[in-house]
């Protein structure tokens, strides 16, 4: 049968409605609450007044309403989850075991805990709304642990109290390299160390041999290729350590996205992020699960290629991508055409299209049909934008990727490669794919040196009306001055 135990809520109001039936909250604080008062409770969070049904479902003896913690579940509930497990620990002899959310525990999130290490029966139950979260304890048995029970109600409220505070600060290393799939030869090292932004880039001091996929699909064959891994180290704050790696893992994506800008080909994450106090990552001289003949010896350190100085403006360039949130997405898209373009070129062109019409967009201001409310000069803005940093012969036969930009995106054409593997796709006459993934090429490089001026702050600050009569036939930019033709 379900019993519920408790006392009402003291900061409910004095009358609590559920469907045709009426309780006061005050005429009720010492007698046991029924399922209607529970649903009452409920009532007053959510204004769903027939939920008594719901609560039964739940394998539990009783459960007793405590009240409504007010915060935004969506935004800052892992939060509150971890916050109740601080609270708990310090109060000397309780902890938190576990949380979970099943056909058992429905509709509530269940915590359970310990005292002394020893488990208990009373548990803390919530059901997160958008108004709060309504806060219960619980319980197997029909007896109320009321010592258990008002230290999960003190932790609750003092995770409450903790949201938003400051965490504590995690020193941690990651390793950085090109991308299993790619061009070998072009890999770029660095030589020491150096700083962007808030982060230390140190050379992993040794090369990585890897095998990697053949250019063509085989069981039988396989590429090799030799890289310089590059460890990075940083700072990040956060309630926990899952928190701060959430921003670390953001920030090293994006770090990769400029760095690959930069130095002009692609990198990736190819060690996580790891605590220090974990151990410092290290890049190893090739990978364990990749086998090797008897002859390969890793103690023969090629020659540096392609050994990169990392500019002056690069930790410039870093504050203003974070400064600009849309020329952040601008080089994050950028860098995912680099990483699509081998198996994906038609992808990759959408990226490298999409990231210059993203530069367009902090370049001229957005216009919008009167009638249809669509976007006006969108392939217009992108051409302008696109002659900022090509040629007029370079600009004309740029411009006809948009027609296949457009048709992939909105009909799913593909254009490259990927249509048709095991071909190598080179011909002495006519070859459409040939052709498209040239253009391609193209394409990346112009997004690259378009964003390379963006992110040096060679852009203008504030945008213009575009109007095609000016910007598509005597467009220009004075770098200096950072002024558009038709300011």
């Amino acid at each position: 049968m379900f019993v519920l135990t408790g006392r009402a809520p003291p900061d409910m109001p004095q009358a609590l409605v559920c469907g045709s039936h009426q309780r006061s909250a005050t005429a009720a604080a010492d007698a046991p609450l029924s399922c209607r008062s529970l649903e009452a409770a409920w009532a007053w969070l959510t204004g769903d007044s027939c939920l008594c049904n719901a609560f039964e479902m739940a394998e539990y003896a009783f459960v007793a309403p405590v009240g409504v913690e007010s915060f935004d579940w969506s935004k800052q509930g892992d939060e509150w989850v971890h916050r109740v497990s601080e609270c708990m620990v310090e109060m000397g002899s309780f902890s938190v075991t576990g949380h979970k959310y099943d056909d058992t525990t429905k509709p509530f999130i269940e915590f359970t805990g310990a005292q002394r290490r020893v488990p208990l029966d009373t548990r803390l139950v919530i059901i997160p709304r958008e108004a709060g979260v309504f806060i219960a304890v619980a319980g197997k048995t029909e007896e109320l642990d009321e010592v258990a029970a008002d230290a999960w109600v003190q932790a609750a409220r003092c995770a409450t109290s903790r949201l938003g505070t400051s965490g504590g600060e995690y020193h941690w290393t990651a390793i950085i390299a090109p991308p299993a799939i790619r061009i070998t030869g072009a890999e770029p090292a660095i030589e020491g160390e150096t700083n962007v932004g808030g982060f230390r880039l140190v050379s992993g001091g040794q090369p990585l041999y890897e095998r990697m996929p053949p250019q063509l699909p085989s069981f039988t064959s396989a590429g090799s290729g030799v890289s310089w891994p590059i460890l990075v180290e940083a700072r990040h704050i956060g309630y926990n350590w899952e928190a701060a790696l959430q921003k670390a893992a953001f920030d090293l994506h994006r770090l990769c996205a400029l760095l690959s800008v930069v130095l002009g080909e692609c990198l990736v994450v190819r060690e996580a992020p790891a605590r220090i106090a974990d151990g410092v990552r290290k890049a190893p001289s090739r990978l364990w699960w990749q086998q090797w003949g008897e002859d390969f010896d890793a103690s023969r350190e090629p020659e540096l290629r392609n050994v990169k100085t990392m500019p002056d403006w690069a930790s410039a360039a870093w504050q203003q991508m974070n400064s600009r949130p849309q020329l952040g997405h601008a080089v994050a898209v950028h860098h995912e055409g680099l990483r699509a373009q081998f198996e994906h070129p038609s992808l990759a062109l959408v990226a490298f299209i999409a990231s210059i019409e993203a530069v367009a967009n902090l370049l001229f201001r957005e216009e919008r049909c009167s009638e249809c409310n669509a976007h006006k000069d969108v392939a217009a803005r992108f051409r302008a934008t696109l002659r900022l940093v090509a040629t007029d012969e370079e600009a004309t036969r740029l411009d006809a990727a948009y027609s296949p930009r457009s048709r992939t995106v909105h009909q799913g054409w593909l254009h490259g490669g990927e249509t048709t593997p095991g071909m190598f796709n080179f011909s002495w006459g006519a070859n459409p794919i040939r052709d498209f993934e040239w253009m391609v090429w193209g394409m990346r490089a112009a997004s690259r040196r378009l964003l390379e001026s963006a992110v040096r702050g060679e852009l203008p600050a504030s945008r213009v009306a575009f109007d095609p009569s000016i910007h598509l036939t005597r467009l220009k930019m004075t770098r200096h001055q950072g002024k558009l033709a038709g300011d």
